[in-house]
């Protein structure tokens, strides 16, 4: 059993139901972007698993990457890091229904800047660390 496929629909209806962020991205979210998508686009990526086990209750712990790709010239990170914002008040310390499971929390853990290698795709990545309850 895992809480990976509901924790991604839960990020995807929070991110998508939001009329401000939708609008700041184009209305482009995915899990996987289409070949030669227009800049900016947010990808929800990777999640990595853990199951825990404690006295009297049993779930997962989900590290999820949300990943912004902007293509912004002299504009910098700042577009990319202006959708973190966007996307941290929209996941940050909230709790989403799961089908099956009770969620405790979402939070950030750790958000990041780079270039790749053309010098002109900024990419950035939100972790979010969602535990849940069986």
């Amino acid at each position: 059993m895992s809480a990976q496929w509901e924790c991604q629909k839960a990020i995807y209806t929070a991110l998508s139901s939001d009329s401000t962020f939708m609008t700041k991205i184009g209305s482009r979210l995915y899990d996987e972007p289409p070949t030669n998508e227009a800049f900016p686009y947010v990808v929800i990526g990777g999640m990595f698993e853990t199951r825990y086990n404690k006295l009297l209750s049993k779930g997962f712990e989900i590290r999820a990457d949300i990943d912004v790709y902007t293509k912004t010239g002299r504009l910098g990170f700042k577009p990319a890091k202006e959708i973190q914002v966007e996307i941290d008040r929209i996941l940050n310390l909230k709790r989403f229904n799961l089908t099956g499971y009770n969620m405790v929390q979402c939070f950030l853990e750790s958000s990041d800047t780079e270039r790749d290698e053309d010098k002109r795709i900024m990419s950035s990545r939100y972790v979010i660390w969602v535990e849940t309850v069986e």
